[in-house]
């Protein structure tokens, strides 16, 4: 058995027979490959069309302080960018904005005081549920951290604030990332094992949890934009950081994607690198850390707009062709399908791996690397 005869991808490295090929033995035995060495595939950074950086003053005054950590969303045909405006006690912002990121109206001060964010209020996400725009952000006590959402007005006034409580939650709690589905609120809470809780009001329960069997090397994984909805499939931007020691820089910053189900929010495809790395080159003499902190993400057409923090002073969006985001995810997995279960066997004659059905429905053009990918009998 030929691998060319079965890859989804021209032998490109990116479907999911190609990984197990290049990085199991006994896949590599049954393609007549050499055994694989470690780190034998390695996937490269996604090169963006562009990278927008936007200064603090852009938004705010310099005496304000600094504009970073944004989340970007289109809302009603137009685009609106949130932010944090420094460090300690901070506050957060939001303001509608061009397709180039220029501001085209007042920047609003959201009233976000809650008990739980006496002393800050940090790092936005702007979601919608129900009809509503949405802003999720984090709250600093002083020696607590806890996530809490508001629900706001068309004018960006808060109409209400919840603090959901997680009867599992850690003392320091960051980065839920909040999403709509069947008309309930769900939070992405951990990506390893992936982890979804379900939200309501004051209230966060465990809804799905599943492993997350996917090589990782960009650090610890930790939540960043809303996931978004795309074909079926909910992309999910976050992002990663290394810790490297005492001295200046400790930590690097990257960014990731991957993406999940819907309902059984099973990770569908997770590469095994960062998409891009914080540069140790920008980062100011006086920042601990090299930063970058995705917090927004929003697809117009086949363009991404990906909005970050960058070393915790200004704005950058990162854009990306979906076709290009597309080709360096690769085929997903697709190790269940919603109608027919677990798939654990290879017919065959089948163009789709691990397909566990007699396939009758006649589409002789679906791209194998996990499921028959073009057949109307999988979920897409």
């Amino acid at each position: 058995m030929k691998l060319a005869e079965l890859c989804g991808c021209n032998l490109q490295g990116t479907c999911r027979l190609c990984v197990l090929a290049h990085a199991d033995k006994q896949y590599a035995e049954l393609f007549g490959m050499p055994e694989p060495k470690p780190g034998a595939l390695i996937r490269p950074r996604l090169a963006p069309v562009s990278v927008v950086k936007i200064p603090s003053e852009t938004y705010i005054p310099k005496a304000e302080g600094l504009a970073f950590n944004a989340s970007l969303i289109r809302w009603r045909g137009q685009l609106l960018l949130a932010h944090r405006t420094g460090w300690a006690g901070c506050e957060v912002r939001v303001i509608p904005v061009d397709d180039n990121y220029r501001p085209i109206g007042p920047s609003v001060q959201l009233d976000l005081l809650h008990g739980a964010a006496t002393f800050g209020r940090e790092d936005p996400r702007l979601f919608v549920f129900r009809g509503r725009l949405h802003v999720s952000y984090t709250g600093f006590t002083g020696s607590v951290t806890s996530v809490l959402y508001a629900r706001l007005r068309d004018d960006l006034t808060t109409e209400a604030i919840c603090a959901p409580h997680y009867s599992g939650r850690r003392a320091w709690e960051k980065n839920w990332s909040f999403f709509e589905e069947e008309n309930e609120l769900y939070a992405v809470y951990s990506i390893d094992p992936h982890v979804v809780l379900r939200i309501d009001g004051d209230t966060a329960t465990v809804a799905t949890q599943s492993p997350t069997n996917f090589p990782w090397h960009g650090g610890h994984l930790r939540g960043g934009a809303s996931p978004v909805l795309v074909r079926g499939e909910w992309y999910h931007w976050f992002h990663g950081a290394i810790d490297l020691g005492q001295e200046w820089p400790t930590r690097q910053y990257n960014t990731g994607l991957y993406t999940f189900m819907p309902r059984t929010h099973r990770v569908l495809r997770l590469p095994e690198h960062p998409l891009a790395w914080a540069d140790h080159g920008t980062r100011p003499a006086d920042q601990y850390c090299s930063v970058q902190f995705a917090g927004g993400a929003v697809l117009d057409g086949d363009l991404w707009r990906v909005s970050c923090g960058t070393h915790d002073r200004w704005i950058e969006v990162m854009e990306y062709r979906h076709a290009d985001v597309q080709r360096w995810l690769g085929v997903p997995t697709r190790t269940e399908c919603l109608h027919l279960g677990q798939r654990t066997e290879f017919r065959e004659g089948c163009s789709g791996w691990t397909c566990r059905h007699e396939c009758d429905a006649g589409e002789p053009e679906a791209v194998p690397g996990g499921v028959c990918q073009s057949c109307s009998k999988w979920e897409i």
